[in-house]
């Protein structure tokens, strides 16, 4: 017989208390090692270095595809087309990380006349961009190019494979 709080308890009663306590410990390091997990896997880029590189995404309705260029000086490019139309390039003589809020002095090329203004927010594993001109404004999410990119690429290699095989199985026919 076991004493605990004042009790006395058999073995088996002191086995099931055990059992509970252990369940609950091994809870408990489940649950922190899926926070730290996902906390590496979506953190928000804390420091200007993790954002350094292009960012590319489209607006809602699919009109404009814009692209962000991030170097390590603080400097960089941003641009945007409408659909098939000239391509707008803008200067980024500086951008700044205050938290997860980007700013940007931008100044336009002689590609684009037509001042716009820029902001940004980190979110996750993407860049939020708020866009505005004259008299008109996007809300743009934005993904780094460098880890989209390659993933479009091999589903279009694997389509095109795939394209191949079935032509040359059904040419042999």
């Amino acid at each position: 017989m076991l004493v605990w709080r004042g009790r006395l308890m058999n073995s088996r009663t002191h086995a099931w208390v055990r059992s509970r306590v252990l369940l609950s410990i091994a809870a408990a390091v489940l649950v922190v090692g899926v926070g730290l997990f996902l906390r590496n896997k979506w953190a928000v880029a804390k420091t200007p270095a993790a954002l350094v590189g292009s960012w590319v995404g489209i607006s809602d309705g699919d009109v404009f595809t814009y692209r962000l260029e991030l170097d390590r000086a603080g400097t960089g490019m941003f641009g945007f087309q409408f659909t098939d139309g000239t391509p707008r390039l803008y200067r980024i003589s500086a951008w700044h990380l205050d938290g997860r809020q980007l700013e940007f002095a931008l100044h336009p090329t002689p590609s684009s006349l037509e001042p716009v203004s820029l902001k940004g927010a980190v979110a996750r594993t993407r860049i939020l961009i708020w866009i505005a001109g004259v008299d008109w404004k996007n809300r743009i999410e934005m993904w780094n190019e460098g880890k989209v990119l390659p993933r479009v690429l091999s589903l279009r290699e694997a389509m095109e494979t795939m394209h191949n095989a079935t032509n040359s199985v059904s040419a042999q026919r």
